[in-house]
């Protein structure tokens, strides 16, 4: 089994999001995935095109029911009693083929390192603001970013009309290198595609976003084979050019 973990030391950034759409990536390659949401506004449902009144409860043991959309089994890790590695073998039933990815909030740096400890990747998620690149120190005080394991960050919502963004994603990639795991670009049809109850593929087919999440996917894919000098280009051209 493999596990991914999505976190952002700074809210607001979009983790949510970007761990949606990469169940549903995963998803559509025949992966069977598992989607746990560890997060306390319970959003992340309304990816898969459910309404606020729908409840998914928090998950405590084998007994419980947990829906699957589009191919991904939706799980609330928030408010369960159980610990995350738990629920990753009441799920996994031995079966090596199944992909677990944990939506993990910003405020919970504590389930971020205990999830890390046994995750084969951790994404970290920033949007191009001094603010969120400031608060990358936060992730290990007393760690250099570049020192940690099976870690990548992405660079979500970039606008490329703004210098700001542009000049982010080239600071990122110079100072991680193959840890940098290239854009996802800002498409407002991703909350319009929310307030309709709708999933982004049917709202907007033609979304950059479900462009850029797929050449991550692509890149995590790379990574967790254990393929040597994985390259952002398919994720980043655009804002290459751009600079």
């Amino acid at each position: 089994m493999t596990v991914i973990s999505v976190h952002s030391p700074k809210g607001g950034s979009g983790t949510t999001l970007i761990a949606a759409r990469l169940a549903m990536s995963f998803a559509g390659r025949g992966r069977p995935v598992t989607l746990i949401d560890y997060t306390r506004q319970d959003t992340l449902k309304l990816h898969f095109g459910m309404v606020p009144s729908q409840t998914i409860q928090p998950w405590q043991g084998a007994e419980a029911d947990a829906p699957v959309i589009g191919g991904v089994r939706l799980v609330k890790g928030y408010g369960s009693r159980m610990a995350a590695e738990q629920l990753v073998q009441d799920f996994s039933g031995g079966d090596t083929s199944q992909l677990f990815i944990f939506d993990i909030s910003s405020s919970n740096l504590e389930l971020r390192h205990e999830i890390s400890r046994f995750a084969d990747f951790n994404l970290c998620v920033l949007e191009p603001s001094p603010a969120d690149l400031t608060s990358l120190t936060l992730l290990d005080e007393g760690q250099s970013i570049r020192e940690l394991q099976n870690f990548g960050v992405v660079l979500n919502r970039v606008d490329e009309q703004y210098k700001l963004s542009r000049h982010c994603r080239r600071f990122l990639a110079e100072l991680l290198g193959e840890q940098y795991f290239g854009i996802v670009r800002r498409d407002e049809a991703v909350n319009e595609a929310l307030a309709q109850f709708e999933v982004l593929e049917k709202f907007a087919p033609q979304s950059v976003v479900l462009r850029d999440v797929t050449a991550l996917t692509n890149m995590i894919e790379a990574h967790l084979k254990g393929e040597p000098g994985v390259s952002t280009e398919g994720a980043d051209t655009a804002t290459r050019r751009a600079v």
